[in-house]
């Protein structure tokens, strides 16, 4: 099952929004304070390896498992990373239930990647890498590059990418439906040194998605001004085009002797006529410098909806050209919040070892969908990380 074109919200904003552990997993150093946190420039070992389990659920009948493993290894000028990553689903959400499947659905996704880095000199670096995602009836292979350089005594880092996503999309118990989808996105990021223990990024997106983006299971109830019950159902359809692009800043540093902080201001638009923006912060605290460091995340997302979507289409007899029944491109609200306790112990040759907890909260409301207006959910990571 596509997760993502069937339940966007669950997997995709809010693995985006959320503080996840990915986020904290870029250096376990010394100095990790700043950058373990915020996801600042990386710390280099020769060698480092994290796993984690991520468990989700939600009122509404979705679970999630999600074990990972990441590794790291320095050769000279070149920085190798690999990664995996295992999705076991179970949906049973009312919108599904009584839009798609009367049963909901159990999925099992494997996806992960590889990819390198490679310094050229100081102040400039590549990265070059490859993602797949795969499921019963969807594969996906990706490819990225990007390339960063330091200038004005090395107090400015700027970063231009660019991602390429190809996509099949299928149909469970159909063999002959297969749909093709392409994702392009570009991005340049400002990095900009404020002072001793404060960075500032400034970011732009910007990017298109091209081909089947409806999703093959779903169906949209049609009624009367009249009908209180839809009189038929038909498949739904959206763009084969959009068109998107957002823009953005983030400050994270030190605030206090052992207290750091970050804030981050993002708006979202798209040719669908959707707009979006979102504020989020996080603060953090050395319990005990280099040993145990605590803290607490909040966001707030808010989106209108797609031009084309309706709460209901009193269209019956005919069909509207584009229809959707999906929760996530009509209006949305969201609210998270969180809190994560890391404890950094030195263990033998290894410089450090890491152990991570961290849970969110998170609610979601659809002011304007018929068969579910809000739900809650919440995400528990566990994690362990290694560095020598």
């Amino acid at each position: 099952m596509d997760v993502a074109a069937t339940d966007r919200g669950v997997l995709g904003e809010f693995a985006v929004s959320s503080y996840s552990s990915r986020t904290r997993r870029a250096s376990i150093g010394r100095i990790a304070p700043l950058l373990l946190l915020f996801a600042g420039p990386a710390v280099h070992a020769e060698q480092s390896a994290s796993t984690a389990l991520m468990v989700y659920s939600d009122d509404d009948g979705v679970s999630v498992v999600m074990p990972s493993a990441e590794a790291r290894a320095d050769i000279g000028d070149f920085t190798l990373r690999g990664r995996g990553q295992v999705d076991i689903i179970s949906a049973a959400s009312v919108d599904l239930v009584s839009a798609a499947s009367p049963r909901g659905f159990d999925a099992l996704r494997a996806g992960g990647g590889f990819g390198g880095t490679y310094r050229w000199e100081p102040g400039h670096e590549s990265n070059l890498s490859y993602s797949f995602s795969s499921e019963n009836d969807f594969v996906q292979h990706g490819v990225g590059a990007s390339h960063s350089i330091e200038v004005f005594a090395r107090h400015t880092t700027l970063t231009a990418g660019y991602t390429y996503a190809h996509s099949d999309v299928g149909r469970a118990g159909d063999a002959s439906f297969s749909r093709l989808r392409h994702t392009h996105e570009g991005s340049f990021t400002w990095t900009e040194v404020l002072g001793r223990a404060s960075l500032m990024d400034l970011f732009v997106t910007f990017g298109a998605i091209d081909g089947f983006q409806s999703s093959p299971y779903r169906f949209v109830p049609l009624f009367t001004s009249a009908s209180e019950n839809a009189l038929t159902s038909v498949p739904e359809v959206v763009p084969d085009l959009r068109l998107l692009g957002s823009v953005g800043g983030r400050v994270r540093g030190r605030i206090h002797d052992r207290w750091f902080a970050s804030g981050e201001l993002r708006g979202y638009v798209d040719s669908w006529g959707m707009n979006a923006n979102s504020l989020a912060t996080r603060v953090s605290f050395e319990l005990e410098p280099d040993v145990w460091i605590v803290g607490f995340d909040a966001r707030g997302y808010r989106q209108s909806g797609a031009s084309f979507y309706r709460e209901r289409y009193e269209t019956f007899p005919a069909q509207p050209s584009l229809r959707t029944a999906d929760k996530e491109l009509g209006p949305m609200w969201t609210v998270l919040l969180g809190a994560h306790v890391d404890w950094i112990i030195p263990v033998g040759e290894l410089e450090d070892v890491r152990l991570g907890l961290a849970t969110q909260m998170y609610h979601l409301m659809y002011p304007e969908h018929p068969s579910l207006d809000s739900r809650t959910a919440v995400m528990s990571t566990f994690e362990v990380a290694f560095e020598r």
